[in-house]
C-alpha cells in the first residue's frame, strides 16, 4: 500500500440503499440478516477494478446499534463483516475496517462522554482486527476530538489507519469549527 496509489471501492450503503433496503433499517445487521446482498456489493467493486473493499460496518458500534436492539451483537456484526469483504476479496485485494462516528454529525461529543465512545470503538475494531482486516477506514468523521480518539484506539492494533474528516467549503465542520 506504501508503493503506489489504490482504488478503493465506492459507498457500500448508497449501493444498498439503490438496491431496495429501505434508509430506515441498520445496514450493518445486513452483514448477518442479509448477507447475499453485502457479498454481491463486494464482489461487484472487486469486478470494477477496486483494490481496496471497505467492511459493511460503518456504525457497527454499540452506540449506534443501541437505538436497533443490537448492541450485543457488535461483535458478530463485524466479524460477518470482515468475513464476506474477504470473501470477495480473495488474495488480491485489501479490506478495510469501515468505522464511522459514533456520534450524529452536528453533535458535541461531551469530555464525560469520551470513554463510552472509546469502548465502542475499542469493541468494534478489536472484532475486526481479530477477523484480519488489513486497516482501518474512519469515515467521514465531523468531531476532530472524536477522530483522534477513533485514531488512538485503531493505531493500538498496529494496523494502518486512514481517516477522513468532514468540512465544507469554508473549512468549516458542521458545528462550525474551524478545523
Amino acid at each position: 500500500m506504501k508503493k503506489a496509489p489504490l482504488i478503493f471501492d465506492g459507498a457500500v450503503g448508497t449501493v444498498i440503499y439503490d438496491r431496495g433496503v429501505f434508509i430506515n433499517t441498520c445496514y450493518d445487521e445486513l452483514c448477518l440478516t442479509n448477507p447475499k446482498l453485502v457479498l454481491q456489493i463486494h464482489r461487484d467493486y472487486v469486478e470494477a477494478g477496486a483494490e481496496v473493499i471497505e467492511t459493511n460496518t460503518f456504525g457497527a458500534n454499540p452506540i449506534r446499534l443501541k437505538p436497533y436492539g443490537l448492541a450485543e451483537k457488535t461483535e458478530a456484526i463485524n466479524r460477518a463483516g470482515v468475513r464476506l469483504a474477504r470473501e470477495a476479496a480473495g488474495d488480491e485485494v485489501f479490506v478495510a475496517g469501515s468505522v464511522g462516528p459514533c456520534t450524529e454529525s452536528r453533535q458535541r461529543m461531551p469530555d464525560a462522554f469520551a470513554p463510552e465512545v472509546e469502548a465502542a470503538f475499542r469493541t468494534q475494531m478489536e472484532a475486526l482486527a481479530a477477523e484480519g482486516v488489513d486497516l482501518f477506514l474512519l469515515e467521514t468523521f465531523s468531531n476532530l476530538n472524536e477522530l483522534q480518539l477513533a485514531a488512538r484506539v485503531g493505531k493500538e492494533s498496529g494496523k494502518p489507519v486512514l481517516a477522513s474528516f468532514v468540512l465544507n467549503d469554508r473549512g468549516e465542520t458542521p458545528l462550525g469549527m474551524r478545523a
